[in-house]
């Protein structure tokens, strides 16, 4: 579900795909033939992180910072260029990647053994050491991502600032007691919030401006 970057030669670029053999034997060409594309684009900016598809935590925090080293490099995000995306056609990846200036009918979706013919890629990548969140990454979010004043008027009138998130639409991670245990943090002044009915934006509103959450996590 990532991406392979080669030159017109066919040689894999090793350093952006990484793999436990040597360039000339990567397990890539067990999977299909890097054959020429009859797909061309000029430019593209290259997005794909292994987690983020189909997974809203990698998608925030592996591939969304990456506009931050875009960024860095004064690289415009426009317009002028194709976006390689692994999502998987959830509501928060084109909402949050409309935060940064990228429209929908600029996003490629990638899939397994699709081909691509790039004049111009580039490819913004961070370290490979998924031991810890990159501190730059949690403080670029914060900075980046704001809410907008109408989702702050809307929730200065909610009276609670306490929340308790559970996730219906999960097919695990469940809490076996789930209604005892809503009632009872209602009772503290908790508000029950399922983010997947929410927008992008409102999600970020709720969570910057919540006091206390308390919600199941793990992978």
């Amino acid at each position: 579900t990532c991406a392979l970057p080669i030159y017109s030669d066919n040689r894999i670029i090793h350093d952006l795909s990484p793999d436990v053999n040597p360039p000339k034997y990567h397990r890539i060409y067990q999977d299909f033939s890097l054959a020429s594309s009859t797909q061309k684009i000029d430019r593209a900016v290259c997005l794909t992180t292994p987690g983020a598809r189909n997974n809203y935590y990698h998608w925030l925090i592996e591939l969304i910072p990456k506009f931050f080293l875009l960024q860095a490099a004064n690289i415009a995000c426009d317009s002028t260029y194709k976006y390689l995306i692994n999502g998987s056609g959830q509501f928060y990846e084109k909402q949050s990647l409309a935060y940064f200036g990228v429209s929908t009918a600029d996003i490629i979706q990638t899939f397994p053994g699709m081909r691509l013919n790039v004049q111009s890629l580039i490819v913004p990548n961070h370290s490979d050491d998924y031991e810890a969140v990159p501190r730059w990454a949690v403080d670029f979010l914060h900075q980046a991502i704001q809410p907008s004043t109408q989702q702050l008027k809307a929730l200065q009138s909610q009276s609670s600032r306490k929340l308790f998130i559970y996730r219906p639409q999960s097919a695990r991670r469940h809490i076996a007691n789930f209604t005892e245990v809503k009632d009872c943090l209602e009772r503290e002044g908790y508000l029950a919030v399922n983010p997947g009915s929410l927008t992008f934006e409102q999600q970020v509103s709720l969570f910057r401006t919540a006091d206390s959450i308390i919600a199941e996590h793990g992978a």
